[in-house]
C-alpha cells in the first residue's frame, strides 16, 4: 500500500486511457490479499481471527479457494 500511495500520480497517469469518460471521478485504491487455502484459514480460531482482523473497507483478505470456487 505504501508503494501505491507513494506513486499515486504515476499510477493514475498510467491508467488515464482507461479513465477517459470517468476523469472527473475520484480514484480510491482497494487491495486484495490472497493467502493460503480455506483449510489453512479454518484450521484454528486464531487464523480465522487474523483473516477478519486484516480485512477492512480497503483491504480484503481471501483464500485461493474463494477465488476459484
Amino acid at each position: 500500500m505504501a508503494c501505491v500511495n507513494k506513486n499515486r500520480e504515476a499510477i493514475l497517469h498510467q491508467i488515464d486511457k482507461l479513465r477517459v469518460s470517468l476523469n472527473e471521478n475520484s480514484v480510491r485504491f482497494k487491495y486484495v490479499l490472497v493467502i493460503g487455502r480455506n483449510a489453512e484459514k479454518d484450521n484454528s480460531e486464531k487464523r480465522r481471527a487474523m483473516f477478519a482482523e486484516k480485512s477492512d473497507n480497503d483491504i480484503r483478505v481471501m483464500t485461493y479457494d474463494s477465488l476459484v470456487g
